[in-house]
């Protein structure tokens, strides 16, 4: 998430029995609380379910993902988007490409990009493909292998499941098919120098347990703790529940708070303040999505972050987003004001 506190969606609005495509760039301002849509130059990729949107610098990079019909129109495409110009580029890589897919994950590590999981709509995947950033050259890192070490404790293919990266190793949570979600009572590890899976034992909770299974959920990572939120079960639950795991003891720890409206198939990201927004989902199963925003502090936020909070709240910050002579003589800092842009 960016340091001028922006959200970024890429969506497709639909419309109509038959439904047309139209793909949009919307951004979103913490600090006036405002929507903007962009007028962006480019062919803009139009498949925008189950895909991914990676920040790196001033671009935004989308991989992968279904469009309409659903499931049927895939891409294993990278386009990327100058946020200073908003113009899109197709990126033209080679290598070893991943299956046109959805559903799958994409974690930085350093000039590395790492794709794990997904499916084409009928067979699920738990490959783990890379692509360099530096020479657009991608590496498949998963191939067939009848060594024992290699195979072992290969994970269940899935989709809809989210990774973390620490110390060289990428960690999974979660995930699940058409028709189940898997346990978080293990999570597999993929060594990203020996290309070896392992499965890691998790110490529960000491008062609620392990967290459900779930797919379709949301996950931040701050330093070497991991937190998961809301999700959708194999019974179809719709979850509230917010989960810490540590990466270095391995423990679970269910959080005192819920999510106030409980969603699935959303989107989460950190701020680097230490608050976590959620945006959109489904609220009711198969039925109604949502546009809101739900936001948490998963740590104490600083003195700077508490009065920038309360002064958002008491004024109205667009009047100011083009003359901030007003707020300059209040005397709030330069960096804080860099925000309302």
């Amino acid at each position: 998430m960016s340091q001028t506190c922006t959200v970024w969606v890429a969506t497709t609005q639909i419309s109509g029995i038959y439904p047309m495509k139209k793909a949009v760039l919307w951004k979103f301002n913490f600090a006036t609380k405002k929507w903007t849509l962009l007028k962006t130059k480019g062919q803009m990729p139009v498949e925008l379910a189950s895909h991914t949107l990676l920040r790196c610098g001033h671009h935004l990079i989308h991989l992968a993902g279904t469009g309409v019909p659903f499931g049927i129109n895939k891409s294993n495409t990278v386009t990327s988007i100058d946020l200073k110009h908003l113009h899109w580029k197709k990126l033209n890589c080679s290598g070893e490409l991943p299956l046109p897919i959805y559903g799958h994950t994409v974690t930085k590590v350093g000039d590395y990009v790492y794709v794990m999981g997904g499916t084409t709509g009928y067979v699920y995947h738990m490959e783990v493909h890379r692509l360099n950033l530096k020479t657009l050259y991608w590496e498949h890192l998963t191939k067939e292998s009848n060594e024992w070490k290699y195979v072992k404790n290969i994970p269940v293919p899935r989709y809809r499941h989210e990774v973390v990266h620490l110390d060289g190793k990428l960690y999974v949570f979660g995930g699940g098919t058409g028709v189940d979600a898997y346990s978080l009572k293990k999570i597999p590890a993929f060594d990203i120098d020996n290309h070896l899976w392992e499965k890691i034992v998790t110490v529960p909770d000491i008062i609620h347990g392990f967290p459900k299974p779930r797919k379709c959920h949301s996950c931040v990572q701050m330093e070497n703790e991991v937190y998961i939120c809301g999700g959708l079960t194999k019974e179809l639950c719709i979850l509230p529940c917010l989960w810490k795991f540590c990466l270095y003891t391995h423990k679970w720890t269910k959080l005192s708070v819920e999510l106030q409206i409980p969603v699935y198939f959303h989107s989460a990201d950190l701020t680097q303040a230490g608050c976590m927004y959620i945006f959109g989902g489904v609220t009711h199963y198969e039925d109604k999505r949502t546009n809101i925003i739900q936001k948490i502090w998963l740590k104490i936020p600083s003195l700077l972050e508490m009065c920038w909070e309360r002064l958002c709240n008491l004024i109205e910050m667009e009047k100011y987003a083009k003359d901030k002579t007003v707020l300059i003589n209040l005397g709030i800092p330069r960096q804080l004001l860099d925000r309302i842009s």
